[in-house]
């Protein structure tokens, strides 16, 4: 069996658990077998991540490139291997001073995921939904993929535990720790924004819609542009932090005919303002964190809107714990649809017509 069948069949089976959970609920009957099935296929999950062939993912001979770039730190005694990242790149180092065999980074992954799996188990009352949407959106295009960001993100679900555990100075030095992961998550304090929102529900529209709406208007940073008006000096700090590349695709025209967004997101997004605002009862500490990932997401969405790989990659770093919103309850039939839907789009994106959504 192929990969990608293997993992539709997957997805089918953790699709098919949902919807059986919802029907025995619906009857007045509790699902005795909803926490066994959450386990077991998050184990399938972490299992693969952690023993799948090299070479399926489309990162995977990049990464073994840059695995062999990594001296064994406790041979060479270079602890910083590189100007951002670094905390991945040193954990590598440690681990290829023991074992110098590339699959130490799917560990590592595996153990990310392990982490993210053990949050969404914490901090949900219905686990499963929010399992497969997690899989459906997250799991392809991070876990087994992007290991660097994968791992910051697992950083940033175990930030948002410790806030909603009370653990604030914890919490935000957590989110800091994710940043020497990865450059990018040195955002994720901002989802502290989501302060701004508490208790005013049209407020959180209001900041979640209008970037969207300024963004398929056509009113949007052109970074690539505002980079050639900037000091040198400036334009060297945003260049050395990966976003030469995406600029010089610009200018190439390597975007040329590309959707403004991820024709994919606008669902996405819709469902989550929906989930955000009718759950209201969830604990206050995880509502304001999960408005404020999906502000932010929507906010990043329109500020790398000139620039698509670099505007794909913070919205889903901002977006995937809002996954969380799925299982604060029970759903409806609306909403279970609805989840199911998007779940299937995002698995026909990346396994089957991908291309039509660029």
């Amino acid at each position: 069996m192929s990969y990608t069948a293997g993992f539709l069949l997957f997805w089918l089976s953790l699709a098919l658990a949902v919807g059986l959970e919802w029907w025995q609920e619906v009857r007045g009957r509790p699902f005795l077998y909803s926490l066994f099935l959450f386990w077991l296929f998050a184990l399938c999950l972490i299992s693969f991540a952690a023993f799948r062939p090299i070479g399926i993912a489309r990162d995977d001979l990049a990464y073994i490139e840059i695995f062999n770039g990594i001296c064994p730190v406790l041979e060479c005694g270079q602890f910083i291997q590189s100007p951002r990242d670094w905390g991945w790149y040193t954990l590598i180092g440690l681990l290829k001073s023991v074992w110098a065999n590339p699959r130490v980074m799917l560990l590592v992954g595996a153990a990310g995921l392990l982490m993210k799996v053990s949050v969404i188990y914490g901090l949900s009352k219905k686990p499963l939904p929010v399992l497969l949407l997690f899989v459906s959106l997250y799991y392809q295009a991070q876990d087994i993929t992007a290991f660097r960001v994968s791992l910051a993100i697992a950083f940033l679900m175990l930030a948002i535990w410790l806030f909603v555990k009370r653990l604030g100075y914890l919490s935000i030095f957590t989110m800091l720790l994710s940043g020497g992961i990865h450059k990018q998550a040195f955002v994720a304090p901002l989802i502290l924004l989501g302060y701004l929102q508490k208790g005013r529900l049209w407020l959180l529209a209001t900041l979640v819609i209008a970037p969207v709406l300024l963004m398929i208007l056509g009113f949007y940073p052109q970074l690539q542009l505002w980079t050639q008006g900037v000091p040198e000096a400036a334009q060297a700090t945003l260049f050395s932090q990966g976003l030469d590349s995406y600029i010089s695709m610009k200018n190439a025209g390597v975007y040329a005919g590309w959707h403004i967004a991820p024709l994919v997101f606008y669902p996405l997004i819709a469902l989550s303002l929906w989930m955000v605002c009718i759950s209201r009862a969830m604990d206050e500490r995880l509502q304001v964190l999960m408005a404020g990932c999906l502000i932010m997401g929507c906010w990043f969405l329109w500020g790398f809107a000139s620039l698509p790989d670099a505007q794909v990659r913070f919205f889903e770093f901002f977006m995937m714990p809002t996954v969380l919103l799925a299982g604060m309850r029970r759903l409806n039939l609306m909403e279970t649809s609805a989840l199911i839907g998007l779940s299937a789009i995002f698995i026909a994106k990346y396994n089957i017509i991908h291309h039509i959504f660029i």
